[in-house]
């Protein structure tokens, strides 16, 4: 009877903690919910010691960015973990430190690492699979870094994140979708000579599990994905890119043969697999967009907290566009079948024939795109519009003014 009591208390401190991170407020969204005065930085912390490519022991850091202890009410907080690019021969943690501060003040614990680097093709017709193979093995320990000392930081273990750029983000997916049989099936001799994929850098053996990517503009390699282990994904590419192709290009190792998905082909597959992915695309771009501007950082980041956020909340939708539109989900909350942002009310949410609107000033011009991006309504008077005939699934409506554009995700149901 002890131990029963003691199961169920566990099973409630485990439900309501994670249920205390689906907030009502902007917690977790497009929206900062502390100032940069309320975030706390460690810096230049130890996780792991290993042997680079040139046969020296390095020790591998991170920094952590998180709301202040004292300030922050939630018990545990989610974690995304950051890896830089540099084409695995270049690059610093500090390359994403905006980025996690930007995390950190919507609410995350926001973890940026170095890791190994080194390629040298000339020499080594496999450098490239080892460098690969390393950054794979130091994210590992990272994460089991992160999971030995959570309670330190309130880390939520149960929602933990990866993402990163260019490398850093193909290092991330590699991470989710390449195991130690593939990689010994691929290059046979790394791990003899690297060792295994999970205990490499430190002696921990704490277990981790990820639940979604925040892929920058990166790749994966087609053969290593299986619809088992898919995992939602929100995504950054320029259809221009020709550093890594936003559908199809080559990779995995010095001589490139093998094809890889890049971040459209990545969204269309997780897609017909059933799985959440929401992808922005910049017309013309090329390699890198959505990080230069002051606008860029933030716009990733909203899009990426509020993708997140919609896990928490079980209520995750695709979505694709072309024209850059920032999340707003700080306002966003299921009311009565409909869906309320500011005053505004969008109802029934599933919708059948018609879409109902309330509380308009009358100035307003209404978008409707499905999840492949394509304008299904566009005028001024949706409201009147007859959708029976469109087909079940969801959409995202955009209403416009002069000065703002509220966007809500709608179901269309029979």
């Amino acid at each position: 009877m002890k131990n029963t009591l003691a199961l169920i208390l566990i099973q409630l401190f485990t439900y309501t903690v994670k249920a205390q991170l689906c907030t009502n407020d902007s917690r977790f969204t497009n929206t900062p919910f502390f100032t940069d005065g309320q975030i706390s930085e460690q810096l230049n912390i130890t996780f792991a010691n290993a042997i680079d490519w040139k046969g020296n022991n390095v020790a591998l850091k991170l920094d952590a960015h998180y709301p202040t202890l004292a300030v922050d009410t939630l018990p545990l907080r989610p974690l995304i973990l950051m890896v830089h690019g540099g084409g695995l021969v270049s690059g610093d943690k500090v390359n994403y430190t905006r980025v996690c501060k930007e995390f950190a003040k919507r609410g995350f614990v926001a973890i940026t690492i170095n890791y190994r680097l080194g390629v040298n093709c000339n020499t080594d017709s496999i450098s490239e699979e080892k460098a690969k193979y390393r950054v794979q093995q130091d994210i590992n320990a990272a994460f089991r870094y992160v999971a030995q000392n959570a309670s330190l930081l309130r880390v939520d273990t149960s929602w933990m994140f990866i993402g990163g750029g260019s490398a850093g983000s193909v290092a991330s997916l590699g991470v989710v979708y390449i195991s130690q049989t593939e990689w010994n099936a691929f290059t046979p001799s790394l791990q003899p000579l690297l060792g295994n994929l999970n205990n490499s850098g430190n002696n921990l053996t704490n277990k981790f599990s990820i639940k979604g990517v925040f892929n920058d503009w990166g790749a994966m390699l087609k053969t290593s994905i299986q619809p088992s282990e898919m995992l939602p994904m929100v995504a950054f590419h320029g259809d221009a890119d020709s550093t890594v192709a936003i559908d199809s290009t080559f990779g995995g190792g010095c001589i490139h043969v093998d094809k890889s998905y890049g971040s459209r082909a990545l969204h269309n597959l997780l897609i017909e697999n059933g799985i959440c992915s929401d992808l922005s695309v910049k017309p013309n771009g090329g390699h890198g967009v959505y990080q230069d501007s002051v606008f860029g950082t933030p716009f990733r980041v909203g899009r990426a907290a509020c993708f997140f956020k919609s896990l928490f909340c079980n209520n995750c939708s695709s979505f694709y566009q072309t024209d850059s539109v920032e999340a707003n989900c700080n306002l966003i909350t299921n009311i009565d079948n409909g869906i309320k942002n500011d005053k505004i009310i969008v109802y029934p949410n599933p919708f059948k024939q018609r879409i109902g609107i309330s509380n308009l000033s009358g100035q307003e011009r209404f978008v409707l795109i499905n999840q492949l991006g394509q304008i299904i309504y566009q005028g001024v008077s949706i409201q009147s519009e007859d959708f029976s005939n469109l087909c079940n699934g969801i959409y995202t409506l955009k209403i416009e003014t002069d000065k703002t554009i509220k966007t809500f995700k709608l179901i269309k149901g029979q």
